[in-house]
């Protein structure tokens, strides 16, 4: 029996899961506690536009990478060939 490469181990995948959710964490709590907030285009300053409020990079973020691996999705079935494509092109 073959054992599994590295990434592909039960325990490694619990380990960067792990490692994934603390950092998330670790990361949202220095966004909303440690962060000052203020506005680059509101006069007041604060929490009166909504780049000033919490999470607000955080989101933007998220949606973004979001976004891009629905591109790559899209651009892989749209762009790629079958398996057999290649066979017999010599």
């Amino acid at each position: 029996m073959e054992t599994p490469s590295f990434f592909e181990r039960q325990s490694v995948k619990q380990w960067c899961w792990r490692l994934l959710i603390g950092s998330l964490t670790v990361l949202f709590c220095i966004d909303a506690f440690v962060l000052d907030r203020y506005s680059k285009f509101s006069k007041h300053g604060g929490i009166q536009s909504i780049d000033g409020s919490v999470f607000f990079y955080v989101g933007i973020a998220f949606f973004g990478a979001l976004f891009l691996g629905l591109v790559a999705k899209i651009l892989h079935k749209l762009l790629s060939a079958e398996e057999t494509y290649y066979t017999n092109d010599y």
